[in-house]
């Protein structure tokens, strides 16, 4: 089978974001939940599968005989290469013992613990041939022989273990219940929360505590269990650990399978697959945060032709600040004819003198009249030279005019393209970052859907595995 790593891998792309803390904590929190499913349900012959799980093992780095006083003659003295935490009445579970195999998968009594390194085991004796160098041994879950509530030293007993299969032992009178030479039952107890307890005492309650169906409940401050029925000296309790560290190693995901040596093999085969799911699922979800924290990343740039926006439009300035040179004017003649002399020999009624009067007054009107007419020339002269002077200045004007119309529309020709860019530029940003949210969405969408289908495969596992409580027994078994 597969490890729990190289599964998850096998379905999603983990590389880079799953790390070996988060393959600890994943199937920390698997057997957290599988155990409290069990639990819950009451379901003691699957928890019984747990029950013969091992600690961590101690490796055997040297053994000698009966050295010293105080050593019980012929038991082999072991010595470990770590503390082991034995006590005398431990039951421990031996591997490995290459040159005594009779030993191999057997279940020994610790004998003696005379210092916190070395222990002896009931009635085992090897001769020095038989040095069991690299031999291993597991201290069993199960702490025995409790008469008295409340029952405490559960987390020191059975170090990180955090779940407890608790049994008491009923005296049976009925031998409906019991079989020949068996006086007795264990039975399973129930864990209530400390807030129902009071239901265990009421003979009304299904909660009721009985002989057969008894229960226990777990002081959250002190890790203490106290058990309804109280045991006794005749009736006494005891309880499994079941094992959380037993496949837990922070340091390398790769270890976490069955098909390796060592503690690993120790959880039940069957149920390395909701563990499987489980992971699979807390993985995926995983993926999904940490592309939700990419999604949050994504940002939109405002494109930098955006600064195209601030060309200003060229300005539209004309004016003729005046015509070069002032048009001519007309000058009449300064000497005009004067008629006064004609008046005076016409009131003298003097013809002949008046006669001549008249005719002098006629040439100077004929001379004045020549002087207008050339002063009029000259006049004529001058206004066709300031005319063609004025219709060149207002030509160059306009020359002028349709230059600066034709900058305007170049100008607004150039702003027009640099704002079809710049919203190109916004089009293309746009679309960019909409590709990139739609592709993580999808991506975010089908991990939490492979989180949820896997976490409903270990759901629909569990559901299949759990099974009405039974209890163990000499005869039938009790409902």
């Amino acid at each position: 089978m597969d490890t729990v790593k190289n599964y998850v891998d096998g379905l999603l792309n983990t590389s880079g974001v799953v790390t070996a803390n988060d393959y600890d904590r994943f199937i920390e929190n698997g057997v957290h939940e599988i155990y409290k499913i069990l639990l819950k349900q009451g379901s003691i012959d699957e928890i019984r599968l747990f029950v013969t799980a091992k600690e961590t093992p101690h490796s055997i780095s040297n053994t000698t005989g009966a050295v010293s006083t105080g050593y019980p003659a012929n038991l082999s003295v072991f010595t470990s290469t770590a503390p082991h935490k034995l006590q005398v009445g431990d039951k421990v579970y031996l591997e490995n013992w290459a040159a005594a195999t009779e030993l191999n998968e057997t279940t020994q009594i610790v004998k003696t613990c005379p210092t916190t390194t070395t222990f002896t085991l009931n009635a085992i004796y090897l001769p020095s041939a038989q040095i069991a160098v690299g031999s291993k041994i597991y201290k069993t879950n199960l702490k025995t022989n409790f008469s008295v509530n409340p029952i405490s030293g559960l987390d020191n007993l059975f170090a990180d273990n955090r779940y407890y299969l608790v049994q008491r032992y009923s005296v049976e009178t009925n031998n409906t219940y019991t079989k020949e030479g068996v006086s007795g039952n264990w039975y399973a107890a129930r864990e209530m929360g400390i807030q129902d307890i009071h239901k265990a005492s009421d003979p009304s309650s299904i909660e009721y505590a009985t002989e057969r169906s008894p229960i226990y409940w777990r002081d959250s401050i002190t890790g203490e269990i106290n058990v309804k029925p109280n045991p006794s000296s005749q009736e006494q309790v005891r309880v499994f650990g079941l094992p959380i560290q037993t496949i837990v190693n922070t340091t390398d995901p790769d270890t976490y399978n069955v098909s390796t040596t060592g503690i690993d093999k120790h959880w039940p085969r069957m149920y390395w697959t909701p563990l499987y799911y489980y992971c699979t699922s807390e993985a995926a979800t995983k993926l999904a945060s940490k592309m939700l924290f990419d999604l949050t990343a994504v940002q939109y740039n405002e494109p930098a032709s955006v600064s195209r926006l601030a060309d200003a439009a060229p300005a539209l300035a004309y004016g003729l600040t005046g015509i070069v040179g002032s048009p001519p004017s007309f000058t009449k003649p300064t000497v005009a004819p004067d008629a006064t002399r004609l008046d005076a020999f016409l009131d003298d009624d003097d013809s002949e003198l008046a006669s001549v009067a008249v005719q002098k007054f006629s040439q100077q009107i004929q001379q004045y009249s020549q002087d207008i007419q050339n002063e009029l020339g000259e006049y004529t002269k001058e206004a066709k030279v300031w005319e063609l002077n004025v219709q060149h200045q207002l030509k160059d004007a306009d020359g002028d005019l349709q230059a600066l119309i034709s900058n305007y529309q170049n100008e607004v020709g150039r702003y027009q393209t640099n704002v079809q860019t710049y919203a190109q530029d916004v089009i293309n940003q746009t679309s960019e970052v909409t590709s990139l949210l739609q592709k993580h969405s999808a991506e975010i969408a089908a991990y939490k859907d492979a989180s949820q289908m896997y976490y409903q495969k270990f759901i629909s596992f569990m559901t299949s595995r759990v099974q009405p409580p039974s209890q163990e027994q000499g005869g039938k078994r009790a409902r």
